[in-house]
């Protein structure tokens, strides 16, 4: 998650990930797929949405920066 506003508690995000499985002639589903896309639900194809974070929710974006912190990523 790149955009954060932990003094607002507000996670803006820009992308979603979407499952995919495609009907096959005999009636049979293909393995899901999952795929990332820039579009956000109900294609807007510029987008995004913001989502208010709970004490529990920044508790695990802070961890996750712990475990996880790369240059670039979790600022």
């Amino acid at each position: 998650m790149e955009d954060t506003d932990y003094g607002n508690r507000i996670a803006y995000l820009h992308r979603q990930a979407t499952c995919e499985r495609t009907l096959h002639d005999d009636l049979t589903f293909s393995k899901r797929g999952v795929k990332v896309v820039n579009q956000m639900k109900g294609n807007a194809s510029h987008g995004f949405r913001k989502q208010f974070l709970s004490d529990e929710a920044i508790k695990i974006l802070h961890k996750a920066r712990e475990l996880f912190q790369k240059p670039g990523i979790f600022p």
